[in-house]
């Protein structure tokens, strides 16, 4: 049996007979630059690279949904702790949520940092959400069905903000920049 790659990394088997493909092993084309899982369910995962984000069974290896954004690069993505969203940051220095099952765009937070929006962490009760971007500046916002608030805005790093973390009890976070 013959395998055919296209140069997106698709990989399919390939009949001699009627050279026809059935897609098989998709596979991000470029870097990853971030994965998370659903807090207390390992049965998925997502990924994160260039225009694209994956969602996969982690026991089988196959990918169960893809979300595009053209023109953008995502640079980070994390899971609501309740499950109920994707939440990734993007090279346009958006904030973009995305249904975990649908893939629909939930909402978008336009102009959350300037440059790129390179880092996420959600509280516990899924009601604040903070970002890292390139422009050094860590963010608090308020988020509800109804509307994304910033409340409050820190600049203490002097480059990049690469990751941050909650403590269990959503009473402070860290964060870090290289």
């Amino acid at each position: 049996s013959l395998l055919s790659e296209t140069k997106k990394s698709n990989m399919s088997p390939l009949t001699t007979s009627d050279l026809k493909t059935q897609p098989r092993s998709p596979c991000h084309y470029s870097r990853i630059n971030d994965i998370a899982f659903p807090e207390g369910y390992a049965d998925v995962f997502a990924t994160c690279s260039m225009n694209d984000i994956r969602v996969w069974n982690s026991r089988t290896g196959v990918e169960l949904l893809r979300i595009n954004v053209q023109g953008v690069e995502c640079y980070c993505i994390t899971f609501m702790k309740d499950g109920g969203s994707i939440v990734s940051g993007w090279s346009d220095g958006k904030i973009r949520a995305f249904g975990p099952q649908s893939g629909a765009e939930l909402y978008s937070i336009n102009d959350a940092h300037q440059g790129g929006v390179t880092a996420l962490a959600c509280t516990s009760d899924n009601e604040r959400l903070i970002s890292g971007g390139e422009d050094g500046q860590v963010r608090v916002w308020k988020v509800t069905k109804q509307s994304r608030v910033m409340i409050a805005s820190m600049k203490e790093h002097k480059s990049t903000v690469n990751d941050i973390r909650v403590r269990a009890n959503d009473s402070e976070c860290v964060s870090a920049s290289s």
